[in-house]
């Protein structure tokens, strides 16, 4: 991460995943979804590519803790569709978009 400079902001986040969950919220989103993110570990691709799995946990955790902070200050409600997600404060699970609301 980088101090905004000129056209250069930085809106949040940490992975990919939350820094979009920050960028939605800073637009103006009424409501963020998470989908595929379930914050729980590695995949069989992490592990075929030879990633550094202790720091791809360490790269979870905080974009865990990101998330729960975005909830504390966003205006809009965060849900997940991922079945298996890691609970998260403030992060409502949800079966499909109809159970969204915002």
């Amino acid at each position: 991460q980088v101090e905004p400079t000129g056209r250069v902001h930085n809106f949040g986040g940490f992975t990919d995943g939350d820094r979009a969950a920050y960028l939605a919220c800073a637009a103006g989103a009424s409501v963020v979804v998470l989908a595929g993110m379930d914050l729980i570990g590695s995949s069989r691709h992490d592990v075929f590519t030879g990633k550094d799995l202790s720091r791809k946990r360490e790269k979870l955790e905080i974009a865990a803790w990101l998330l729960e902070l975005l909830v504390q200050r966003a205006q809009a409600p965060l849900y997940t569709l991922s079945r298996r997600a890691r609970p998260l404060r403030g992060v409502q699970q949800v079966e499909g978009f109809s159970e969204v609301r915002g």
